[in-house]
């Protein structure tokens, strides 16, 4: 019974202990963004197009997407400079010949919002966090009306 005193501290050293700090993505910043990502993954949701369809991709496991007996394949990539990014992605429709589209333009950030804005001036803006060599974003697809999240590994 002397001891009993102990009992109240070890259950607040144990609730103060077991209290964890929620961990904040990692703030972007020149020095992680800048370099070449391959994209290994694409999901898309929300959207509005019915010729559109929401869909994911493991791009890096070479999955296809396929709507209504038409066959898309994608292989893609994001390069950051210090102001400008390029986004380079190929297609392959049904097994035809690659096409190759290239978009282009300049970007900021502040902290985990990334604005992409093409050389036509549209913009999009999303999210953006980087952990070891993963990039994550999440913006407006910039042709349909979607929502794309987008996983890519620097190269």
């Amino acid at each position: 019974m002397k001891h009993m005193w102990i009992i109240p501290f070890v259950c607040l050293f144990l609730s103060l202990n077991s209290c964890k700090k929620e961990e904040e993505p990692p703030i972007i910043t020149e020095a992680t963004i800048v370099g070449t990502w391959k994209v290994t993954n694409i999901n898309s949701s929300q959207c509005t197009d019915v010729d559109f369809p929401d869909f994911s991709l493991d791009v890096e496991q070479g999955e296809c997407y396929e709507d209504q007996g038409d066959v898309l394949c994608i292989q893609a990539t994001y390069r950051f400079t210090s102001s400008t990014f390029n986004y380079s992605y190929e297609y392959i429709e049904n097994g035809g010949t690659p096409t190759l589209n290239v978009a282009s333009g300049t970007y900021s950030y502040a902290g985990n919002i990334i604005e992409l804005c093409l050389s036509d001036g549209t913009c999009r803006t999303g999210t953006a966090s980087i952990s070891g060599n993963r990039l994550n974003l999440r913006h407006e697809n910039f042709t349909f009306d979607c929502q794309y999240a987008i996983e890519a590994k620097r190269q």
